[in-house]
């Protein structure tokens, strides 16, 4: 099976986990860095920052079981319960809802996968191995964030008034000129 990479503005869609403990967390983390239009959470208990995150409004969490009406007004759901035949469901009620989901550890129930990924300012690397080897997608972001340092935020930027200062015609050949000249300087901005 083949997976399309796709950016997705959650600043536009309203998100919803399901689960509260560690791996919940991590999902959260990187949805929070994302900054989604609403994120609520569903789970009868959360871990410490997951509640503080509820306490300072970073986050709504609902502190109960799942229910099905839950998945409504949800366009991309996270299933992350850690209990199989929860994770199950939700995955059930999503599809039915028309929703994206993304069940954690199980890419046969899920509609979209998350890729490993890092940012620098705008710049968002991201590597997947189409859900087959998740450790191996993470060693390489690993490799890839370490050869992309702090300047990249400031490039992009740079590029991206660059890109909008030109006419669509010429924004291919100027950036590559632009990239050149960088690389000639040594990556100095």
């Amino acid at each position: 099976m083949g997976y399309y990479p796709v950016m997705v503005d959650l600043g536009r869609i309203p998100v919803l986990v399901v689960g509260a403990g560690h791996v919940a967390e991590q999902k959260l983390y990187a949805l929070l860095a994302a900054g989604p239009r609403r994120l609520d959470v569903v789970a009868p208990r959360a871990t410490p920052t997951i509640a503080e995150w509820a306490e300072t409004g970073r986050l709504r969490w609902h502190a109960r079981p799942v229910r099905p009406e839950d998945i409504q007004q949800h366009q991309l759901v996270v299933a992350a319960t850690g209990d199989a035949a929860v994770n199950r469901d939700v995955a059930r009620w999503a599809k039915a809802a028309g929703a994206w989901v993304n069940v954690v550890d199980d890419r046969r129930r899920s509609t979209v996968i998350g890729a490993s990924h890092f940012r620098r300012g705008p710049l968002v690397v991201a590597v997947s191995t189409s859900g087959r080897a998740p450790g191996l997608a993470k060693l390489l972001r690993q490799v890839l964030e370490a050869e992309f340092g702090a300047e990249w935020a400031a490039w992009t930027r740079e590029a991206g008034r660059l890109r909008r200062s030109l006419p669509p015609e010429d924004r291919g050949p100027a950036l590559g000129r632009w990239w050149r000249t960088k690389q000639e300087a040594g990556g100095k901005s």
